[in-house]
């Protein structure tokens, strides 16, 4: 190949890349991952691949009464949903938490407080939507009346049920609004006050760093806008909450407003986490009178620019105030985080170009790798792996829950928002959560040449892809939250069961 040739084709994989990699380094993966995020794609597929002729009028009815009938269980667990309260064991783990939903895997929700905020059943919803969109032909109404389970609620009279009930919807949603900006400013308070106690006379000018850092995020609610459309253009097409980087904002959806308080508490201090995660501190930023904080993101592109005014300055990984935590989680072997190496990472490159030699996306991402790794290698746009991002944002969660609890002298409300803290974790990924959606979906299962998406597979598929992206739940329940003091305390743990859970990692 010549040497221009080879030019052109590196110009076309970095132009390729320059796009992808633009939203890598400036998002943060959502909390809640893409267990969900295929739901969208499934209704658009099963249209496409699931012509009204490939369903004979018996297949369909049988479809139909199998769906109507989850629709009916649903509906009906939910009216006669009420405050319950959790229970811990005192060896605390994962598991003793996933014992709380026995009886309820078929239910629409997992759990509610004594004021009405619920953790739904995300996998048992999923499975159903993805059924009705094999129908062709959707469902006038929602199983439920939930707007925070179907936004549309808010914004559709007749979806609402009317004027009035509409106007209720609208009112709930601007007061957890207001209840999700307190919450925030406490993840925040309680983060700052965790720093501040790590401080010493060797280390306070990274601490203020740090510190400056998080005060700088600010909490933004996505606009319902015209619906699904202006949701999904948001990143809320689905329940969602993320650090957007280039902004220096968390986002929240309003599918997730309703959460109880120690669920959202642990969704806002994971995501106020990834402000001074490594990707994160990797960049500098500017203070904009409009638009507040901003990441310089062409830094990664071209180098530092002379020419900014930087308000928040960059960390090279030799420098991260953070290094000892980073160093602590990757040396937990039960969690699989360490980052690959350079070398190790040009030759997987390397690897893949010699059965693809023509695919310029390869050749110029080991331009990049070489260029870039010394100071963007827990950036996933350089290692390809998310993982340590993630737990180190659980780390500063289970920090500022540690904070929160050990300031607070009532026992009941701290064993309260401790075992909440858990909650979505358990919910989307403990075994007899995921048994009931998959056996709803195995029912559903019928003649292939129908043509309709096999659920089951496609749960079991999102499930695993969900995993190379955050630390499994049990991981991150087991081996970082329960390592701190405080929070075994608040759940009532024997202070002596240790082995189960991970070191007690310390900046």
């Amino acid at each position: 190949m010549g040497k221009k040739t080879l030019r052109n084709k590196n110009r076309i994989g970095n132009f390729l890349l320059s796009f992808q990699w633009l939203f890598w380094i400036s998002h943060s993966r959502p909390i809640f991952m893409v267990i969900f995020a295929f739901i969208l794609v499934i209704k658009s597929w099963a249209l496409e691949s699931l012509p009204n002729e490939n369903l004979n009028d018996q297949n369909y009815q049988i479809l139909f009464n199998k769906i109507e009938k989850m629709r009916q269980t649903l509906a009906q667990s939910a009216q006669s949903s009420g405050p319950c309260s959790g229970k811990v064991s005192e060896n605390c783990s994962f598991l003793e938490i996933c014992k709380n939903f026995s009886g309820s895997e078929k239910e629409a929700y997992l759990y509610q407080d004594n004021k009405g905020h619920q953790l739904p059943n995300y996998p048992l919803l999923s499975t159903v939507s993805q059924a009705e969109a094999c129908l062709q032909k959707p469902f006038l109404k929602a199983p439920i009346q939930d707007p925070f389970l179907y936004p549309e609620q808010f914004i559709n009279a007749g979806k609402a049920g009317g004027k009035k009930e509409l106007k209720r919807n609208r009112n709930k949603l601007e007061k957890e609004k207001r209840r999700a900006q307190e919450i925030f400013k406490d993840a925040q308070e309680k983060t700052i006050s965790m720093l501040h106690k790590k401080g010493n006379p060797s280390n306070l000018g990274q601490i203020e760093a740090l510190i400056a850092r998080v005060k700088s995020v600010r909490l933004e609610s996505a606009e319902l806008g015209d619906g699904e459309v202006t949701l999904s253009a948001a990143g809320c097409e689905m329940p969602n909450a993320f650090y957007q980087r280039e902004s220096d904002k968390v986002v929240l959806c309003p599918q997730v407003l309703n959460l109880p308080e120690g669920t959202l508490f642990q969704i806002l201090s994971h995501e106020l986490g990834h402000s001074i995660d490594p990707c994160t501190l990797a960049f500098s930023y500017s203070k904009n009178k409009m638009l507040g904080y901003t990441q310089n993101t062409s830094e990664f592109f071209f180098g530092a620019n002379e020419k900014y005014e930087i308000s928040l300055p960059a960390f090279s990984p030799q420098s991260l105030p953070i290094k000892n935590v980073l160093s602590c989680l990757e040396s937990n072997k039960e969690m699989d985080l360490e980052v690959p190496s350079q070398s190790v990472l040009i030759q997987n490159i390397k690897k893949e170009m010699a059965s693809d030699p023509e695919n310029p996306y390869l050749e110029a991402r080991v331009e990049q790798v070489s260029k870039n790794y010394n100071q963007y290698k827990y950036c996933s746009a350089i290692s390809g792996q998310e993982n340590i991002q993630e737990a180190f944002a659980d780390w500063v969660s289970a920090e500022a829950l540690n904070e929160k609890v050990s300031n607070q002298v009532n026992a009941s409300q701290n064993k309260k928002v401790t075992f909440e803290f858990q909650l979505f974790m358990a919910g989307i990924d403990c075994e007899n959560i995921k048994k009931a959606s998959s056996e709803w979906a195995s029912d559903l299962k019928h003649d292939q040449k129908n043509k309709c998406i096999d659920i089951k597979s496609t749960l079991a598929d999102n499930s695993e892809a969900a995993k190379r992206t955050h630390p499994k739940s049990q991981d991150r329940v087991d081996q970082i939250l329960l390592t701190k003091p405080e929070n075994r305390k608040a759940l009532g743990c024997l202070q002596s069961q240790t082995a189960a859970h991970g070191k007690n990692c310390e900046l």
